[in-house]
């Protein structure tokens, strides 16, 4: 099979390996890179006490690995800022560690951001499928897109489960720039929850281009999945979130030039 290109964007991930199937789950998801597409790279932000990311383990020679020692909440935002800041690509494929998508979704989002003056933001997808089982089990064994072809919320195999529409997390394709402007992920936010709405809720109020592919988003399982909506740091997440979605235009704008100044920093 002829690899798909992804005219030189580069993909960004955050990681902290807080558990075996999380590991598992990038190197996978890794090799399914190296499988598939041609003309990328991968910056992997690790943040973490010390790093454990283990290039050995994957035969991907895209990938370079950047580590920020943090013993903290993960703080996504940070690692997903730092790695726009080492991007020089024009376009930069955002996805969490655990989350496929198909290819030709992907290259099609890229091609139109690219060809698209207009355009700032693709979400490239519209449902969510969670895989466990033997579902994900063929995947980890050939991490080939072919497991999940015909697959979608209305026909699923065993192990699948639809878990909802588009959330604006687990994967976004931005054009560099764009997502500087906004200001990247909030970095007043830390641990689960939120950042990803928040960071769509503010593109959107500052006018960007935003759009979403009828296609189906893959969420590999992993034994770490905690969503608890009550717990502090979602807490605080959820009501930075709720003053971005109703702050008067002036306070988003000041917000924005705060956040700017990291993003766009030298």
């Amino acid at each position: 099979m002829s690899l798909i290109s992804l005219h030189h964007a580069d993909i960004v991930m955050s990681y902290r390996e807080n558990s075996s199937d999380r590991a598992q789950n990038l190197y996978a998801i890794l090799q399914h890179y190296a499988q598939t597409y041609c003309d990328y790279s991968v910056l992997l932000i690790e943040g973490d006490r010390e790093p454990k990311f283990d290039h050995a383990r994957t035969a991907n020679q895209n990938v370079a690995h950047h580590f920020f020692q943090d013993d903290g909440p993960f703080f996504k935002a940070f690692l997903y800022n730092m790695g726009a800041k080492l991007s020089s690509s024009r376009v930069i494929w955002f996805n969490d560690i655990d989350c496929v998508l198909d290819p030709n979704t992907v290259a099609s989002s890229v091609s139109s951001l690219l060809a698209n003056e207009r355009l700032d933001i693709v979400y490239p997808y519209n449902e969510t499928i969670d895989v466990a089982g033997a579902a994900k089990a063929e995947f980890m064994q050939n991490p080939s897109f072919d497991c999940f072809v015909g697959v979608n919320g209305a026909a699923l195999r065993d192990g699948m489960i639809r878990t909802g529409g588009v959330h604006a997390g687990g994967i976004k394709i931005c054009k560099r720039q764009s997502y500087i402007d906004v200001g990247g992920l909030h970095l007043d936010m830390k641990g689960w929850g939120w950042e990803d709405i928040e960071f769509y809720t503010r593109a959107v109020r500052l006018g960007l281009q935003c759009t979403a592919a009828a296609a189906p988003l893959f969420h590999l399982q992993h034994d770490t999945i905690v969503r608890d909506f009550d717990a502090p740091d979602a807490l605080r997440n959820n009501a930075l979130k709720e003053q971005t979605e109703t702050m008067p235009h002036s306070d988003l704008l000041e917000l924005v030039e705060r956040l700017k100044l990291f993003t766009d920093g030298k």
